[in-house]
């Protein structure tokens, strides 16, 4: 392999890694990374250091690892801040407050929300802000806060849907959720079918529509919808898909509707499996 272009396929290495961390897929993301590090060796400059412990935190997060990807994320962020790179220092902010929320501290992501759409929107970085918009939607989902995590969820949407960006379907889950927590059932079923229709390959996504799919199921005493997307959003947890918060949040929600229809097995069941 002629030296001149290991940076140049290091580069498309670190862009292959964040692709499958974004898809919940932590061997393909290992493997990429490991083989950029190779290839750059001790040739690596301050800038490549700093994207590969960015993305070292990132593939921690999706692995459950959250104090060790704080701390990638953390030392990334200081030396992107180092390098006057605003908007790798803005995306790594955006990634700590994913950790907050994952971690059960919701309310600490929100000012480091606010400080990355800050950056974001002077930089018009338009992709950057809906990432911002959406993770400040995941937080303010966790904190109960459901008027907030519904308008967060449209802005990033109509942001995604405006710049022609993924991330789409996410948000729609996301309007779900909050729908049926204010007994919006329809609703819900409109925007979990439509997110179905396109038949999303992301891992975090199925993840998200089985999650979802379970809520409703649990709403509508559908039993046999219920059993079945409990045991597909098992099998997908164990190969990478929804933080432990949110997960944390799905099997207390599924477990409690289960408990008001007079299923306390299920509900016992919900919890053991999905490990609440």
């Amino acid at each position: 392999e002629s030296p001149e272009w290991r940076p140049v396929r290091a580069q498309a290495l670190f862009t292959l890694t964040h692709l499958a961390t974004l898809q919940g897929q932590p061997v393909n993301a290992t493997r990429s990374l490991d083989e950029a590090r190779r290839l750059l060796g001790e040739d690596a400059d301050l800038a490549d250091v700093a994207r590969i412990r960015q993305l070292t935190g990132n593939l921690l997060r999706i692995q459950g690892k959250l104090g060790q990807a704080s701390d990638s994320l953390a030392e990334a962020a200081d030396l992107f801040s180092a390098l006057h790179r605003d908007a790798a220092w803005a995306a790594c902010t955006v990634s700590l407050a994913r950790i907050a929320t994952d971690s059960g501290e919701a309310g600490q992501a929100e000012p480091l929300l606010v400080q990355a759409l800050e950056r974001y929107r002077a930089l018009r970085h338009r992709p950057g802000e809906a990432d911002a918009l959406f993770v400040g939607a995941q937080a303010a989902l966790a904190r109960a806060e459901w008027a907030m995590a519904d308008q967060r969820f449209r802005r990033a949407q109509a942001i995604y849907q405006r710049i022609g960006a993924a991330g789409i379907a996410d948000c729609r889950l996301g309007r779900a959720r909050v729908a049926l927590e204010q007994d919006r059932s329809t609703e819900a079923a409109r925007l979990l079918n439509a997110v179905r229709s396109e038949r999303p390959t992301s891992r975090v996504t199925r993840a998200n529509v089985q999650a979802v799919a379970l809520l409703l199921a649990a709403t509508d005493a559908d039993w046999a919808a219920f059993d079945q997307s409990l045991t597909d959003l098992a099998g997908m947890q164990l190969r990478g898909g929804l933080g432990r918060t949110e997960l944390h949040q799905i099997a207390h929600t599924a477990a409690r509707l289960a408990s008001a229809h007079d299923e306390p097995e299920r509900a016992a069941r919900t919890r053991v499996v999905l490990g609440s």
